[in-house]
């Protein structure tokens, strides 16, 4: 089993779960776009005192949704299926700016078919969320307490077909983003110790589910699509670190959610290391892994080895 594991919340995130949904907004007949829109969810308190605004965007009424306010800017300009601008979102009271964070679309644009759905006449929406705490803060990565959401939804031009999906993250997690950019692990052929081809890091993440007591993950996959993963279940006694964890206490755990893949592969041997770690709403950690992978053939052995150094979404 082990050979196999994997993470019911994690398999994919990146990729789209399609699911079937409507489009409430279309452009002219013919032409197909992506219109982009974010959800700022709060309280009234929230909305009484602070207003929030991003260049490029228009506001619609906020509208009551249970115990929360939830207001939409929605992007006066289509999108389409190139890389989009970032957008700074501000809270704003009295003409000065108490908090801010951006937004990046990334979601419509990560379908594959994307360009030829457009050009077929295919509309899209997708809806970013953010939080606005009481004090102006605004929040974009999914916490315990506030489930926000990135998805992406199509609709077919005779409007009688649809599909979407999405991911709690507020980025795809590209390696290259700025608070990933110093994790470097890296694919090797250990029988030659050669990078193996496309063997570099293309998204690189870090999960934490559940609380104190939960399960450390790290996700990374590779330019060549395959990807490695990593499950720590935290002690009840709490972190200790620096954490050397070896290829066989992970596959020896009584927790089903602990473990290392390689795809298929299991770890043979190796170790994942924590240096440092912060568990908290804005976490974080760094760490290093050096770990060989193989199958029950013995042929085709991995190394997977570099520096871990990523944000930590919670859920």
């Amino acid at each position: 089993m082990r050979a196999r594991m994997c993470y019911p919340w994690l398999v994919r995130l990146t990729c789209l779960s399609l699911v079937v949904l409507g489009v409430a907004r279309c452009a002219p007949d013919g032409a197909g776009s992506i219109v982009y829109q974010v959800e700022v969810q709060g309280s009234a308190i929230a909305f009484r005192d602070f207003v929030v605004e991003a260049s490029g965007f228009e506001g619609e009424p906020a509208r009551y949704k249970g115990a929360w306010f939830a207001e939409l800017l929605r992007m006066k300009q289509p999108l389409d299926c190139e890389y989009a601008e970032i957008s700074v979102f501000r809270a704003v009271r009295s003409g000065a700016v108490q908090g801010s964070t951006s937004l990046r679309p990334f979601v419509c644009r990560g379908h594959p078919d994307c360009a030829a759905r457009l050009a077929g006449g295919w509309q899209a929406v997708e809806e970013h969320s953010l939080f606005l705490e009481d004090d102006g803060t605004l929040l974009k990565n999914n916490d315990f307490e506030h489930a926000l959401s990135y998805g992406c939804s199509w609709r077919s031009p005779n409007g009688k077909d649809g599909d979407g999906g999405g991911t709690i993250q507020s980025t795809l997690g590209e390696c290259t983003e700025s608070d990933r950019s110093a994790t470097d692990v890296k694919l090797y052929e250990s029988a030659r110790g050669q990078l193996w081809p496309r063997g570099g890091s293309r998204l690189c993440n870090s999960f934490l589910v559940g609380r104190a007591t939960g399960v450390l993950v790290v996700h990374i996959e590779f330019a060549d699509s395959s990807f490695l993963q990593l499950g720590f279940c935290l002690p009840e006694t709490g972190l200790q670190l620096p954490l050397s964890v070896s290829a066989q206490e992970l596959a020896s755990s009584k927790c089903p959610w602990q473990g290392a893949s390689l795809g298929n592969r299991i770890a043979k041997d190796g170790h994942w290391r924590i240096i440092e770690a912060d568990l908290g709403r804005d976490g974080w950690q760094r760490g290093y892994i050096s770990m060989l992978f193989g199958d029950s053939s013995g042929d085709s052995d991995f190394l997977v080895e570099g520096t871990i150094s990523l944000p930590i979404v919670q859920f």
